[in-house]
């Protein structure tokens, strides 16, 4: 008696069905691909925006250095009497470090009585007595809110030696900024600067990441 073994026949698949499912495997790894590199791209780009936006907001108060906008006596000022102390009133509160002053007379003597007092936006400088007539120039040297040094100076007489000689506007600080930025680039500036080169780098990187994936898909095609 003869038994016959009754084998299944082979499962084939056809090539056009296997074909198929590695165009859509290779499609669905593609999407997912471009999908990661967008969502990247754009993280990038959001972070640098973000971080340009903080330069500009940082740089704008640090462009600006206290100024000088008033003093007693006031620049040019003629006195009857010497006074016991000047004064010197700035646009926002200094410093309490590294004030200096110096009110000198004609022969290279200094005046002040001792260091400037510094109650916020004012300077006082104390003078000593008998003072005799004649011209004075005061020079002031402090430290801005924003942390820069600025400085100036201011002249007066006293009684019977007249004006003093060609008083110069009153200084409000401005002439200590040349100074700032012969040093280096302004504050403004380098935030400036390093924000346009953020913004460099986000193009740089979004048309790397554009050509790959153009060269990418053209390849496959």
């Amino acid at each position: 008696m003869n038994h016959h073994l009754n084998t299944p026949a082979p499962v084939r698949i056809s090539t056009d069905e296997s074909s198929a499912s590695r165009r859509r495997r290779e499609e669905h790894l593609r999407a997912a691909r471009q999908a990661t590199t967008r969502r990247l791209l754009a993280a990038a780009l959001i972070a640098m925006l973000l971080w340009l936006a903080l330069a500009l907001a940082m740089a704008r108060p640090a462009a600006a250095h206290d100024e000088l906008i008033g003093s007693t006596p006031e620049n040019g000022a003629v006195l009857d009497t010497p006074p016991a102390e000047i004064t010197l009133s700035f646009s926002a509160n200094v410093m309490d470090i590294g004030a200096t002053t110096q009110v000198l007379d004609t022969e290279g003597t200094d005046w002040a009585a001792g260091a400037p007092v510094l109650s916020g936006s004012k300077v006082s400088i104390p003078l000593q007595d008998g003072m005799p007539d004649g011209d004075y120039q005061l020079g002031w040297r402090v430290v801005s809110s924003d942390g820069h040094p600025i400085e100036g100076n201011l002249k007066f007489s006293v009684a019977a030696a007249g004006p003093a000689t060609s008083p110069a506007a009153e200084d409000t600080g401005s002439a200590a900024a040349p100074a700032e930025q012969a040093k280096g680039p302004s504050t403004t500036g380098l935030f400036v600067a390093l924000g346009a080169g953020a913004l460099a780098i986000a193009a740089g990187l979004a048309a790397f990441v554009i050509s790959k994936r153009g060269g990418g898909t053209g390849g496959r095609g």
